[in-house]
């Protein structure tokens, strides 16, 4: 019987204790001169009631992350599908690497740090160039690479050179249909496009728009000018019938 009154003297000595130590702990957090808040396991800085599970406020709205020493600076935020895998998982994550700033998006697809596993989703680099897939880079003089295909509902090419309705100006020379005919067969693609073994480095979609339009202009002025020929070839063929009917008329009198 004295065994068990000592047990439960010690046990409700421990509870009092845990009690003390939380309710100092509490006291210390919502009472903090450092501007650290407490309230229901949330914690804020700056901020006396915190709406999120870490709410930071101050004029600016910045957080800045340093490393210890010379180190560069670094920022990373997990998002876990599956907490039970360590590493099934997304990383966002800011900081400065090889010289160069940048923005990443990582997936770690259920491998460890630093295997052939880990595949980079999106990276934004200092000078604003935006590498979307795991494969790709920013290839110099470009601001996007997508690996895989891109839909969308407009796409607006804003080009540098001339648009080619310079084709119906009176000093534009259309090259003769036979002189066509001939590049044709000794080349084996139209005039003034790209080869196929050209196009095997992609296409300018903007350069290629007004190459296309310069060939449907062109072909236009070929219609209008076959068109004409046609015309005065039935104006010839009337005058003929008329002329062949003259004859009959006259041999039958």
């Amino acid at each position: 019987m004295k065994s068990k009154t000592v047990q439960i003297i010690a046990l409700t000595a421990m509870i009092i204790l845990v009690f003390s130590i939380k309710s100092q702990a509490q006291s210390f957090w919502e009472s903090a001169p450092d501007g650290i808040v407490h309230n229901n396991g949330w914690v804020g800085i700056g901020v006396t009631n915190p709406e999120r599970v870490f709410h930071l406020r101050d004029n600016l709205g910045i957080l800045r992350v340093d490393r210890n020493g010379n180190s560069p600076g670094f920022m990373a935020v997990r998002f876990n599908e599956d907490y039970s895998q360590i590493h099934s998982s997304y990383f966002l994550s800011a900081g400065y690497a090889n010289g160069q700033r940048y923005f990443t998006i990582i997936d770690m697809k259920n491998s460890a740090v630093g295997s052939n596993g880990i595949e980079r989703r999106l990276v934004v680099t200092q000078n604003g160039a935006v590498n979307i897939g795991s494969n790709t880079s920013v290839p110099s003089g470009y601001k996007l690479a997508v690996e895989g295909k891109v839909i969308c509902e407009e796409l607006r090419v804003k080009l540098q050179s001339e648009w080619p309705d310079y084709v119906f100006d009176d000093s534009y020379t259309l090259m003769p249909l036979a002189e066509v005919s001939d590049y044709i067969q000794t080349n084996k693609h139209l005039p003034g496009l790209p080869t196929a073994g050209e196009m095997e480095g992609g296409v300018a979609v903007g350069e290629m728009n007004r190459l296309l339009v310069e060939k449907v202009e062109e072909l236009t002025l070929y219609a209008i000018e076959a068109e004409k020929e046609n015309e005065a070839l039935q104006n010839d063929l009337s005058s003929l019938k008329a002329e062949i009917e003259m004859l009959k008329a006259m041999i039958n009198k």
